[in-house]
């Protein structure tokens, strides 16, 4: 039976399974840099005491390196006993195999790095951040990630065919000198239906005098800062868009990629449906399993993925890369 303790993190595998680590799961140390400091600092109460037992000079350069060297093992508040009880039983079936036990300890720190990033989708510490900051980047992840996307999509609909043409009678003044000269009907611009459906409500309205529309093109003005339809779909084309070819999650791909090639190149498996097996489950461990990932599905999506070059990524783009409204005055992004 596992117990707490079992969950702290062995420093020494650790230390020997980095460059698998960084090699097929673009590890970095800054990535547990404050679980690092926290433990370190559970045995090492003052400074003092840090400089005494551990020879510390002032010089150091590699804080990180000495404290690991100081370390019997790592506390992570996102391993417990449950993440590794799952992770034997995805291995049981497959043992034994070669290097098992740097390989379990190898995904158990992926399995590791993969809930610290879905606390806030990033691959970064936010330990130190102020709640006021914490607010901040969630609400720009949002913006950036979520919702202007989305206002793409409305405007692109927005300057699109909400309206039709239509002959409407010509009001003629009653003392016109020539009325028989004059058209009967006019053609005029006037606004299509809208339906809005949420589950299985949905209501319809006329959009008299385009007063709905107008309202959202109105905050669309503000609050995403484009004009045209050309704009928004050159935006969606061009930073929102997926690659072309086949379409997956870069966290999928990342987990699916590197557990696989870390076991094609360590785990001395004779076949290689053996290793999507055991990258599959995996997978369903994280939560991260596609509806179409099996065994046949997943080498094809291997096969491309190792065609295109891939490279282990955790972010597809910073913040840096994606754009925000120059009329936006309010002090928030929505």
């Amino acid at each position: 039976m596992i117990t707490a303790t079992d969950t702290l993190f062995p420093v020494p595998v650790l230390l020997e399974i980095e460059p698998w680590l960084t090699t097929y799961f673009a590890y970095n140390r800054n990535m547990i840099e404050t679980d690092i400091d926290k433990s370190f600092g559970s045995i090492y109460k003052t400074l003092g005491d840090y400089k005494k037992t551990t020879g510390w000079q002032d010089n150091e350069k590699d804080k990180l390196t000495w404290e690991l060297n100081n370390l019997p093992s790592i506390y992570f508040e996102e391993s417990d006993t449950t993440l590794l009880e799952k992770l034997v039983s995805v291995f049981k079936p497959f043992a034994p195999f070669t290097n098992q036990g740097e390989i379990f300890h190898a995904l158990w720190m992926l399995a590791i790095l993969y809930r610290k990033h879905e606390k806030l989708n990033v691959t970064k510490d936010f330990s130190s951040m102020t709640i006021d900051e914490l607010e901040s980047w969630d609400e720009a992840n949002n913006y950036f990630k979520h919702i202007r996307p989305e206002m793409l999509k409305l405007l692109t609909l927005l300057k699109g065919r909400i309206s039709q043409k239509k002959k409407v009678p010509v009001s003629l003044a009653l003392d016109s000198p020539r009325v028989d000269d004059l058209p009967k009907e006019s053609e005029a611009l006037l606004p299509k239906p809208i339906r809005i459906e949420c589950g299985m409500e949905r209501v319809e309205i006329d959009n008299t005098a385009f007063w709905f529309t107008s309202l959202l093109e109105d905050y669309l003005h503000t609050y995403l800062g484009i004009e045209t339809k050309e704009e928004a779909e050159e935006e969606l084309n061009t930073i929102y868009t997926n690659p072309k070819g086949r379409k997956s999650p870069v966290i999928h791909d990342l987990v699916m990629m590197g557990t696989y090639r870390l076991l094609i190149d360590q785990a001395g498996f004779k076949s290689k449906s053996k290793a999507r097996e055991l990258t599959i489950e995996f997978l369903f461990m994280l939560g991260l399993k596609e509806e179409n990932d099996d065994v046949n599905n997943l080498g094809s999506k291997i096969a491309y993925l190792e065609k295109q070059g891939y490279q282990p990524k955790w972010e597809v783009k910073p913040f840096s890369e994606y754009k925000t409204s120059p009329y936006n005055l309010t002090g928030h992004l929505w």
